[in-house]
C-alpha cells in the first residue's frame, strides 16, 4: 500500500513538474491594431504528441487569425482611449499536461497631427479696417480711442 502511494505522489510531481513543458517567443510589446505570430517550442514532444495531442490557444486583449499546434496568429485590439493595456496569451496540450502564459503589452499610441484649428478657413465674410480711413468716417487722430458717427 506505501508503494502505491509513493509511486502515486512521483506522478503527480513529475505531472506538476512537466506543467509549464513550453516556450512562446514572439513580439511581446505590440502596437494596438498589429497582427503578430506567435510559436511554442514543446519540452517534451515527439510524433505520438504531434498526432495525438490537442492544443489549445487562450487569448486575451486579441483575436486568433489562425492557430496550429505550434503557432498562432493574433490581431491586437485597439484600447478605448490613448491608454496601454496588457493582453495575455496562453497555450496548453492536454495529453501531457504542457502549457505556458506569456504577458503582452499593447501600446496605444496616438499618431499623426494635431486636431487644433490654426488661421481661418477662408476669406472673411465681413472686414473693417476702424480708423484708417474712408471707411464709415475718417482717419482717427491719434490716441483717440472711441469713435461716433
Amino acid at each position: 500500500m506505501m508503494k502505491i502511494l509513493l509511486t502515486a505522489c512521483l506522478t503527480l510531481l513529475a505531472l506538476y513538474c512537466h506543467a509549464e513543458g513550453a516556450v512562446i517567443t514572439g513580439k511581446f510589446a505590440v502596437k494596438a491594431g498589429d497582427t503578430e505570430a506567435y510559436t511554442v517550442t514543446w519540452t517534451d514532444w515527439d510524433n505520438f504528441y504531434e498526432n495525438n495531442a490537442n492544443v489549445s490557444w487562450t487569448i486575451v486583449g486579441g483575436t486568433i487569425v489562425s492557430q496550429s499546434k505550434h503557432e498562432v496568429t493574433i490581431h491586437w485590439d485597439v484600447p478605448a482611449g490613448y491608454i496601454n493595456t496588457v493582453g495575455s496569451i496562453e497555450v496548453f496540450e492536454d495529453l501531457g499536461a504542457q502549457g505556458t502564459e506569456r504577458q503582452v503589452t499593447i501600446e496605444n499610441h496616438t499618431e499623426g497631427g494635431s486636431d487644433l484649428c490654426s488661421g481661418i478657413l477662408g476669406p472673411a465674410a465681413i472686414y473693417e479696417d476702424f480708423g484708417s480711413g474712408p471707411n464709415p468716417g475718417g482717419a482717427l487722430a491719434p490716441g483717440t480711442t472711441t469713435y461716433q458717427y
